[in-house]
């Protein structure tokens, strides 16, 4: 049924305009369990509605720029994704050649989460896919930011995958110890429905685990939270952003991984800085206007949170031992020795190939920086470092207040983000929410300052035309 549904959804997105296509992307996100193929059929490898909606979006807003030219700088432009392009470049270079020239290589099998020698095996193409698939969301993000109208399909889109995903910790809860989303879960991912912390059964949505749960609730609510989709869409949008954030991030704290707690940690931090930042420095009318609503919407969450402590004092005091049991006595669980060991194996890899790497999808490690060195090797990560340096060192846009929020707000968002993958980034594949910041930080400074030969053209060929997206 589920299968069924999804394929009628993607015959009529692929007959109706892009915009669709970016609704369904954004709302298939929160469904990383469900083979839109059967497994029997793929040699076991597992097909998300993710890896066939993201070449959907792609190629449809390719198509609907109708410019060439456009698509190319943006792709091999360095001051674009001229560097994250070379890093995929340099990717499947590693891959294609590393399992011939460093054969017999000690690496951590995926699927087997065992030691192995280095060879070819499925995983490469599956994380290959994966990873192809995420870069293509970069480009499909970079082609919408570039318009009003991409701008505001996108806004639109974060906040339907932002309710999805909330939706699917509510469901997952309501029907716990029952098998009535069997259907949503037929990937061939190890399924972790039935752990508990405390007398507390994790919440794990439509994934897999609760790590991987927290980790696109933590996206999701960090993304509402600092991209403020509202200010895009105008009018009683704005009033929609805090709450679906509070919502979204209390989905994240009930996965109770101890990534996703130092993430909202950090997300918090780093939110809370940048108001008090504004609210100091900014003077103008309109900026004061907004940190006005600002003012009263984190009021509220406040008011409401003081009133949560007050009648449900026992809540919090679960919620404090929770907090203590998988981030403050992390490190002496069986959980943290065995990604420590995998983590280990592989970077002992990377040094037995003098830098070179033993590409992607050869290995696993419980640390992305080091998933990224191992897997693309020293001149890859070199690239990466490089298309991250220039996406936080660009400079914010002036002019339009909603698109300098779009580029900050995905600073915090990478950052919080990222550092809990410091110790769970397990695959390489930055994932569909990374892809939204990448674009944000590398193109939107460009939004307001078309290319030369675009300036002459631009209101008569916008770069993506209404009539082909729709109204």
């Amino acid at each position: 049924m589920a299968i069924g549904i999804f394929w009628l959804l993607f015959v009529i997105a692929l007959a109706s305009p892009a915009r669709l296509s970016v609704y369904l992307f954004f709302a298939s996100i929160s469904f990383r369990m469900l083979a839109v193929i059967p497994v029997n059929y793929t040699g076991g490898v597992t097909f998300v509605p993710l890896s066939l909606l993201a070449p959907l979006m792609a190629i449809k807003l390719i198509a609907a720029t109708r410019d060439a030219v456009a698509v190319q700088d943006l792709l091999f432009n360095w001051r674009k994704l001229g560097l994250l392009t070379a890093t995929w470049l340099v990717g499947l270079a590693v891959t294609a050649t590393a399992p011939v020239l460093f054969a017999g290589t000690s690496i951590i099998e995926l699927s087997t989460v065992t030691v192995a020698p280095l060879e070819f095996r499925s995983s490469n193409l599956t994380q290959i896919l994966y990873l192809t698939s995420s870069c293509l969301t970069v480009i499909s993000f970079c082609l919408l930011l570039q318009t009003v109208e991409g701008r505001k399909f996108l806004a639109r889109g974060l906040v339907i995958g932002s309710v999805v995903v909330s939706l699917s910790g509510l469901v997952d809860m309501a029907t716990a110890g029952t098998t009535a989303l069997a259907s949503l879960r037929t990937g061939t991912y190890t399924l972790l429905n039935d752990n508990m912390m405390g007398t507390m059964r994790r919440v794990i949505g439509f994934c897999s685990e609760a790590s991987s749960y927290g980790s696109l609730t933590l996206g999701f609510g960090s993304a509402m939270l600092c991209l403020r989709p509202g200010q895009l869409l105008g009018g009683s949008w704005r009033l929609f952003d805090y709450p679906i954030a509070l919502i979204t991030l209390t989905f994240a704290l009930l996965s109770t991984s101890s990534g996703t707690y130092v993430g909202v940690a950090t997300l918090l931090l780093l939110f809370l800085g940048d108001y008090l930042y504004r609210l100091l420095t900014d003077r103008s009318p309109a900026a004061r206007a907004r940190l006005q609503r600002e003012s009263i919407g984190i009021g509220a969450m406040m008011l409401i949170a003081a009133v949560v402590i007050a009648l449900r004092w026992d809540v919090v005091e679960q919620v404090a031992r929770m907090i203590d049991e998988t981030v403050l006595q992390k490190g002496a669980s069986s959980s943290y020795e065995a990604r420590a060991y995998v983590t280990t194996v592989s970077l002992d890899a990377w040094r037995a190939t003098s830098g070179y790497g033993v590409g992607i999808g050869s290995t696993l490690a419980s640390s992305y920086p080091v998933i990224v060195l191992a897997s693309l090797g020293v001149v890859g990560t070199t690239l990466m470092l490089g298309f991250l340096a220039l996406c936080f060192l660009r400079r914010i846009p002036r002019g339009d207040p909603a698109l300098a929020t779009l580029v900050s707000g995905s600073r915090y968002c990478f950052v919080a983000n990222f550092i809990p993958a410091l110790g769970a980034g397990t695959l390489i594949d930055f994932g569909p929410l990374n892809a939204l910041f990448f674009a944000a930080m590398a193109i939107t400074p460009f939004a307001l300052q078309p290319e030369p030969w675009q300036r002459a053209t631009r209101l008569r060929n916008p770069v993506l035309a209404r009539a082909t997206i729709g109204p």
